[in-house]
C-alpha cells in the first residue's frame, strides 16, 4: 500500500497508530515529510 501512495514529501496522519507497526514503512518511503500518529489509548502509545 505505501509504495502506491503518491506523496511528494508530504505529511502523513496515521489514525488509530496504536503500536506504531507501520512506522517503520514509512520512515524508509523517501516520498514521506513529517509523519504523525493518533491514538485515542494513550497506552497504546509507546
Amino acid at each position: 500500500i505505501f509504495l502506491r501512495l503518491e506523496l511528494n514529501n508530504g505529511r502523513v496522519l496515521e489514525i488509530s497508530i496504536g503500536s506504531g507497526g507501520n512506522l517503520p514503512y514509512l520512515f524508509e518511503s523517501p516520498k514521506v515529510g513529517d509523519i504523525y500518529g493518533l491514538d485515542i489509548s494513550a497506552a497504546q502509545l509507546t
